[in-house]
C-alpha cells in the first residue's frame, strides 16, 4: 500500500489518514498540519499534505543501520549544495536523494532563485 502513495508527493510520502491509511486531502478551505505543504499532484489530480522539503531537506544525512550501501544524494545547508553520501539502503531519513538533480531541484535555495528569475 505505501509503494502506492510515493507518486502523490514530489518526494516522500503524504499525510496518511490513519483508519483508512488514504492520503489527506487539502485545498483552499483545509490546510495542512505543521511540517506539511498542501502539494497538487497532477498524476492523481488531488491536493494532499506532503512532507514540506524545508523540514526534511535540514535533516542529517543519515546512512541507516543497514549495510546494502548505495550511492545517495543530501542537502548540505552551510554550502547550499547537494553532497554524495552512502546509504546503507533502509531507514534513514528523507534528505535521500537517488540523483544530484532531484536533491538541488527540491532543496537548493539558489536554484530555486534562478527557476523563480526564469519563470519571471
Amino acid at each position: 500500500m505505501i509503494k502506492l502513495h510515493r507518486s502523490y508527493c514530489p518526494h516522500g510520502l503524504p499525510l496518511l489518514d490513519t483508519p483508512t491509511q488514504t492520503p489527506i486531502e487539502c485545498g483552499i478551505n483545509k490546510g495542512c498540519p505543521g511540517g506539511f505543504i498542501c502539494h497538487m499532484s497532477a498524476e492523481h489530480n488531488v491536493s494532499v499534505c506532503c512532507e514540506d522539503p524545508t523540514d526534511f531537506c535540514l535533516q542529517a544525512r543519515d546512512p541507516g543501520p543497514c549495510d546494502n550501501y548505495v550511492t545517495r544524494y543530501g542537502y548540505h545547508p552551510l554550502t547550499d549544495t547537494c553532497v554524495e553520501y552512502d546509504y546503507g539502503g533502509c531507514d534513514g531519513t528523507l534528505n535521500n536523494f537517488r540523483s544530484l538533480e532531484r536533491c538541488t531541484e527540491i532543496c537548493c535555495k539558489e536554484y530555486k532563485r534562478k527557476r523563480a528569475r526564469r519563470l519571471a
